[in-house]
């Protein structure tokens, strides 16, 4: 009776990890690399030709070729020269913020995107704006298919050429850094199927010993 009560639990946990547990969406990331910064400037002077924008978006791995706004991204960080923002940053009280400028700064903020054909990264727009001991930051990387501009500097370090910048005027690239494969069980399924291949496992080894 008790190695029949086993088999069964064994058996029902583990029919009830594959049919009965929710499982953990697969994702993808990309990161992106800039090239180094070709003109910098302002005072003081945070930003050398040393430096350049990288960044990283997370996306569901449903996710395939077309559009994807910055409203479907899972996460996402833009860094620079030691400043790091991220979907999840606090800074002086203020939540990181992240649009997209249309045509670099010509017609306003529009929704940040990017754009994949083939599973590859072939246009984007990425604005973000971070406050920090009371000075706004800017991060951009845009890439329309015939001009590049990654940006990092104090906001509106255009009209102020005393503001620490650093940009350069050619695309970077993006790569797969990760991408779905199976799907993964969440925690707890993975804790049915240990408890179920260890019940089966001591009704094994009880059987052997009642046939000695």
């Amino acid at each position: 009776m008790k190695l029949t009560t086993h088999l069964l639990c064994g058996v029902a946990a583990l029919v009830f990890t594959v049919a009965g547990v929710p499982l953990e969406a697969a994702t993808t990331e990309y990161t992106y690399t800039g090239n180094t910064f070709t003109t910098v400037g302002g005072t003081p002077e945070f930003f050398t030709t040393s430096d350049f924008i990288t960044a990283t978006i997370t996306l569901d791995g449903s996710v395939t070729d077309g559009t994807v706004t910055s409203n479907n991204w899972l996460s996402w960080s833009v860094s620079s020269a030691g400043l790091t923002v991220t979907s999840s940053s606090i800074i002086d009280g203020f939540p990181a913020q992240i649009e997209s400028v249309a045509s670099l700064w010509g017609s306003g903020p529009t929704q940040a995107y990017i754009t994949l054909s083939g599973g590859a990264v072939t246009d984007w727009n990425i604005y973000t704006v971070a406050q920090s001991s009371g000075d706004l930051y800017v991060l951009l990387s845009d890439w329309d298919g015939t001009s590049a501009q990654d940006i990092a500097g104090e906001l509106n370090w255009g009209s102020n050429p005393t503001l620490p910048y650093g940009e350069v005027a050619t695309a970077g690239s993006w790569s797969l850094a990760s991408e779905p494969g199976s799907v993964v069980p969440e925690p707890f399924t993975l804790g049915t199927m240990s408890c179920g291949a260890f019940l089966l496992a001591l009704a094994r080894r009880r059987r052997g010993s009642a046939a000695k």
